[in-house]
């Protein structure tokens, strides 16, 4: 089990260092980051699972797009 965990810890962090890297992604990732610790704070677990879920699609979209473009 530890051995994919780390696995996945490698995946997603390579996926951070690709959708980082791209324009005005940091200040999105704020956004998106600030957008899931408010919905925590006002414990609304169906909010936050909505803007996590839209914080990964997004990277996932901004990684794909990288790998397209390399």
């Amino acid at each position: 089990a530890w051995e994919i965990v780390q696995g996945l810890n490698v995946r997603i962090n390579q996926l951070r260092s690709m959708t980082i890297a791209s324009v005005n992604r940091r200040d999105a990732a704020i956004a998106e980051m600030t957008d899931i610790m408010n919905a925590i704070k006002s414990r609304n677990g169906d909010a936050a699972e909505a803007a996590a879920r839209r914080h990964v699609e997004q990277a996932w979209r901004i990684a794909q797009q990288t790998l397209r473009n390399s």
